[in-house]
């Protein structure tokens, strides 16, 4: 009962943190940028998260899992222009962030490239064309999400780079690569530019630890 108790207040925590900020992003991404944000001097908007300025393209539903599995660590790249990021690296190196962060040097050279449509970075699309990051974002994303999307591994030799719809992705020509380390939650995933979907998923969440905690008053 107590267990139950603690993962429905974590639900219920986690749902209004959501409401309130109005980022998919997890709390701990969230809390080192305020951070640096702070310290620097800069808002937090000019320091979006790869994942903030992309979303997957609503017909392409199929991919979801393979974008978050694949491409999650790419989305989770804190974008920082040329203009901060002398300053963000000095305030970075000197202060012990509690986490993992990765700061991606934005470029006023960026193409900001269409990804091919048949790759897996094919699947998402900008979300804020016009942020003074987004060309680097879709640039970064195309690079990293270059893989061709195919329905069977079977196919595998045939591309330099490839990925099924579970997330099974070839690197190279001798490494294949899938997470299942844990099952990815649609609460957890972060390419979701209308936070409306993560709040309905953390709202199913919190319907189902409502549910075992009942269950366990009861037993």
């Amino acid at each position: 009962q107590k267990a139950a108790r603690i993962t429905r207040d974590d639900a219920a925590k986690e749902l209004k943190r959501v409401e309130h900020v109005g980022s998919a992003l997890p709390e701990f991404a969230l809390l080192m940028r305020d951070q640096i944000c702070a310290a620097v001097g800069v808002d937090a908007a000019a320091l979006p998260y790869v994942a903030e300025l992309m979303d997957l393209r609503p017909e392409q539903s199929r991919w979801r899992v393979a974008v978050e599995k694949v491409l999650r660590g790419v989305g989770l790249r804190l974008l920082v222009p040329d203009q901060h990021y002398a300053s963000v690296l000095r305030f970075v190196n000197e202060t012990n962030m509690r986490g993992r962060l990765q700061l991606h040097h934005v470029r006023a050279s960026a193409s900001g490239r269409e990804a091919e449509p048949n790759t897996l970075a094919g699947k998402l699309f900008l979300v804020d064309p016009d942020h003074p990051c987004a060309a680097e974002a879709a640039d970064v994303v195309a690079a990293a999400g270059d893989h061709i999307c195919v329905d069977t591994p079977d196919v595998f030799p045939r591309f330099r780079r490839a990925v099924t719809d579970t997330g099974l992705y070839k690197d190279s020509d001798r490494l294949a690569i899938k997470d299942d380390r844990r099952a990815l939650r649609p609460s957890e995933y972060i390419y979701q530019g209308d936070v409306a979907a993560k709040i309905d998923a953390l709202t199913v969440d919190l319907g189902a630890a409502e549910e075992a905690y009942r269950q366990a008053r009861r037993a």
